[in-house]
């Protein structure tokens, strides 16, 4: 079994100044919940070297960049001129074990491509199993949630 975490949104401060790009690689199978898939040449991999426990990892799910959550509106500052810092606002995912025996309709809709590791939680029904799973848990941290991946 997998011991449940609560899922925790942190704000970071990247020193970009020198730097030409934050070397973040992002997912996008879901533009409101862009996935950190890797680290590349960049600030964010000096931040990593520097704040060791304060880094950046994959699958962390990028919130707000310098204040600002529109997905258009990030990815525009991101491919601009770097100011000296940039501040990145990221959930760390949970981890939960979700076990259901499908003898019904999941009540979900998902969101994936050919390339995604994983698919997104799009959509929960009010009606399924999953609605079921959510229902019968007393801990809200044991819940299946929109923009959760799987």
């Amino acid at each position: 079994t997998i011991p449940t975490q609560e899922a925790t949104a942190f704000t970071v401060a990247v020193p970009t100044k020198n730097f030409a790009t934050l070397g973040l690689q992002l997912e996008l199978t879901e533009t409101r919940a862009p996935t950190v898939l890797g680290i590349e040449e960049g600030a964010i991999e000096e931040f990593n070297r520097v704040y060791v426990g304060s880094d950046i990892r994959p699958f962390d799910v990028l919130l707000a960049l310098d204040g600002i959550q529109s997905w258009e509106a990030i990815q525009k500052k991101m491919t601009s001129k770097l100011p000296d810092k940039m501040y990145l606002t990221f959930k760390r995912p949970r981890k939960i074990q979700i076990v259901v025996e499908k003898t019904g309709d999941m009540g979900m809709t998902l969101a994936y491509t050919d390339k995604s590791v994983g698919v997104v939680v799009k959509e929960l029904k009010r009606s399924g199993l999953m609605a079921k799973w959510n229902t019968q848990r007393s801990v809200h941290s044991d819940t299946l949630e929109v923009l959760d991946r799987i």
